[in-house]
């Protein structure tokens, strides 16, 4: 029997000259090379830089989402965001379409 827990749970690796399309894409190409039925996996996969290097502080990022409602940013001032990205569940489709959506967060963001 198959399980994400044996089979994808593994130490990380890094992965910054990647982008979590690519990371996420990759690993919808492993599941349907697999075929192992009727299960699909959601996932989201994202890369976050420091930015204490002269352009400011807090950080930037990179998110894909695969099967999930995009995510919400709240900045210091209240404010929430939509990170826009998407993708279909993962494993179910050969294309699964993946879109990543940048973002920024200041000190009190989150």
């Amino acid at each position: 029997m198959w399980s994400p827990r044996r089979d994808w749970t593994r130490p990380a690796t890094p992965c910054a000259p990647f982008l979590p399309a690519q990371v996420l894409g990759q690993l919808n190409r492993a599941l349907i090379a697999q075929k192992i039925g009727q299960q699909f996996l959601t996932a989201v996969c994202a890369i976050f830089r420091d930015r204490t290097d002269g352009e400011g502080s807090g950080i930037t990022g990179v998110l894909t989402t695969a099967g999930h409602l995009s995510a919400l940013l709240r900045h210091a001032d209240g404010e929430v965001q939509e990170a826009r990205s998407r993708g279909a569940v993962l494993g179910g489709f050969p294309d699964a379409d993946l879109a990543s959506a940048r973002f920024t967060l200041h000190p009190g963001g989150a």
